[in-house]
């Protein structure tokens, strides 16, 4: 399963308004018509702790219990049992997800550059290089178009946005 870029871009800001917690059960994320749907892989591990209930049953209770859900459908993908949880967008990043959706990462506001990159350090400690590469195109990085134009052999302008636009058949979900 390819890695949609809305898993960089847009999960972190979704996490604003709904907690996106289990980072390795979340196996990718969709965008469409201002929604987003994570795509988990479903576990029924659950524990009793001294507050209570924990586990991904209890976090799945809180997704539909939010505000933003919209829906859940229980899938089965290559035999493993997955939930895929539909959520509106938040209004305070429909901008975002406009310059994401038309490829115009640098667009994004100072605010939203923090809100991903503070959680994609989060939430994948190991992934340094990907982290990386995000803040670079969300800032027009010099030293990436300077990479991106030797790799390729072009001439990239620095008004270039250093990342393609997302596809928006590899964006949407497919039953």
């Amino acid at each position: 399963m390819e890695i949609n870029k809305s898993k960089a871009y847009l999960v972190p800001l979704l996490d604003t308004v709904v907690s996106v917690r289990y980072p390795a059960l979340l196996l990718n994320s969709y965008a469409e018509n201002r929604t987003l749907s994570l795509l988990y892989k479903y576990s029924s591990a659950t524990k009793l702790t001294p507050d209570g209930r924990e586990g991904f049953p209890v976090y799945e209770e809180e997704l539909i219990n939010n505000p933003y859900f919209v829906e859940k459908k229980d899938l089965i993908m290559d035999g493993i049992s997955c939930v895929l949880y539909t959520f509106n967008f938040p209004e305070k990043y429909l901008k975002e997800y406009d310059h994401f959706m038309a490829g115009r990462y640098s667009l994004f506001s100072v605010e939203a550059r923090r809100v991903i990159i503070k959680f994609l350090i989060h939430n994948y400690p190991s992934g340094g290089d990907q982290v990386i590469k995000v803040k670079q195109v969300l800032t027009r990085d010099e030293k990436l178009r300077q990479q991106l134009s030797k790799d390729f052999d072009v001439y990239i302008s620095k008004s270039s946005e250093l990342s393609s636009i997302p596809d928006p058949k590899k964006e949407k979900f497919y039953v």
